[in-house]
């Protein structure tokens, strides 16, 4: 989504053209990746042991995250008819409802 060009029509529109926002998703979903890499390998060892909270925890908390971003994002088009044609938001959309 890019509102570069023109003023914010909203609030929500002026969190997420936000740098610190922007760099805090990006953050975020580089963390992400390299939890799915630690779930991948340890996620059975922690079963053994007992641990594998941890690992429903930074679940939760992830998908917590990236539901309140999309969320974030939807607020902020105007029209809200353009969630349909933003094939970025579909695309986050359907992460978000498998990760869901």
């Amino acid at each position: 989504m890019s509102f570069d060009e023109e003023e914010p029509i909203n609030c929500w529109q002026s969190i997420v053209r936000n740098r610190i926002f922007e760099t805090g998703t990006m953050v975020v979903i580089v963390v992400n990746a390299i939890w799915l890499w630690i779930d991948a390998d340890y996620k059975e060892v922690a079963k053994d042991n007992g641990s594998e909270f941890i690992f429903d925890i930074a679940e939760h908390t992830f998908c917590g995250i990236f539901t309140s971003e999309l969320i974030l994002r939807f607020m902020a088009l105007e029209p809200k008819w353009q969630a349909v044609t933003d094939l970025w938001f579909i695309f986050d959309s359907v992460l978000v409802i498998m990760m869901v």
